[in-house]
């Protein structure tokens, strides 16, 4: 059948930056779980009309960032004890198995990469620093992600990725807890890539999430 000529795609429209900022603040928590999204309010902040605020809400409102019902005040989503178990296991089985992957496709660039990222990520521990934890443990995730090569599985670790993330910036900011992000488990991976242990990488980055999970599940317990 004939093709249809292709349209010029336009970039970087208003929708896209109402949807880029107001997700942002999701995440970062400047909105937060609950509060009330005024779209003249962010409208203004972001410099932009209306109707794109509406359009980035109604997508944020797809992602599940955004509670939306007709008639009804829209609202930040919120966050339940039981998100945990719901982000963390779907999570540690999607990454687990990118580890799998990628001990078969690996070079040695690539795995001091890794190597460096751990070092980085320990050194943020040290100085308890969460913000730097988290963007230096999530910057070793993605490489092993890009050397496994499966565009969906990266996908759906981006998606959960920015839910986890958001749970995770409210959780450090409201709860006094010590929770250590796994660079046992980054060790543990590194040795199975250098003994070519697939499985072993795998139950690496599948035990990373877990017991993140199971940590952030006693602190939780804890303040019940």
């Amino acid at each position: 059948m004939p093709i249809p000529k292709s349209q010029p795609v336009k970039r970087d429209t208003a929708t896209d930056r109402a949807y880029q900022q107001i997700r942002s603040w999701l995440i970062d928590g400047t909105l937060e779980p609950g509060e009330k999204l005024a779209e003249t309010a962010l409208a203004d902040a972001i410099s932009i009309s209306r109707t794109p605020v509406r359009e980035a809400l109604q997508r944020l409102a797809n992602d599940g960032f955004v509670v939306m019902n007709t008639g009804q005040v829209t609202r930040v989503a919120p966050l339940y004890q039981d998100d945990v178990a719901t982000l963390y296991e779907p999570m540690a089985a999607i990454e687990g198995l990118a580890a799998q992957l990628m001990v078969g496709k690996i070079t040695t660039a690539q795995r001091d990469q890794l190597q460096k990222l751990d070092s980085r990520l320990t050194t943020a521990l040290h100085k308890q620093n969460v913000d730097a934890e988290l963007k230096v443990d999530r910057a070793f995730h993605d490489q092993v992600l890009a050397v496994a090569d499966n565009p969906y599985l990266t996908q759906f670790s981006n998606v959960l990725y920015s839910h986890i993330l958001r749970f995770e910036t409210y959780f450090f900011s409201h709860h006094d807890a010590n929770i250590d992000i796994n660079g046992r488990q980054h060790e543990a991976l590194l040795r199975a890539i250098d003994q070519h242990d697939a499985e072993a990488a795998k139950q690496a980055l599948t035990s990373d999430w877990l017991e993140t999970m199971t940590q952030i599940q006693h602190a939780q317990e804890q303040d019940n």
